[in-house]
């Protein structure tokens, strides 16, 4: 994955919904409709949104309307459903990255070797 810039995230954070996209292996941040019915609280993203961006896909991020980065009992589930991908929340006072490994979530945060960057298999 191409370096991301830490900024563009946090320049996603919404007071008012949740917001969710995808980190490209560019480094292009996108951004994609949170279609969940409350969209204050969680974030769904389409199928179909999904599949469009699959094989480019590097990285997950979505927001948090309030000033927590912790993982929500919904964000764990979502995670291990997707364990290939590194996955960003972005708060008003952080960006925390969380990734799977061995059917367990782990996190790094701003102020230890951030930003985490996942290293090819092999390497």
């Amino acid at each position: 994955m191409a370096t991301l810039d830490i900024d563009i995230l946090r320049q996603k954070h919404d007071s008012f919904r949740e917001r969710c996209g995808f980190i490209l292996k560019t480094g292009e941040v996108v951004e994609v409709q949170n279609i969940h019915p409350e969209p204050m609280h969680y974030f769904e993203v389409d199928d179909t949104e999904l599949e469009k961006y699959r094989d480019r896909i590097a990285a997950t991020w979505h927001t948090h309307i309030h000033d927590s980065a912790n993982l929500s009992a919904e964000d764990y589930h979502n995670f291990l459903k997707h364990q290939d991908w590194p996955h960003y929340i972005i708060s008003s006072k952080n960006v925390w990255l969380y990734y799977v490994m061995n059917n367990k979530v782990f996190v790094t945060y701003e102020d230890s070797d951030f930003p985490w960057q996942p290293k090819e298999p092999g390497t």
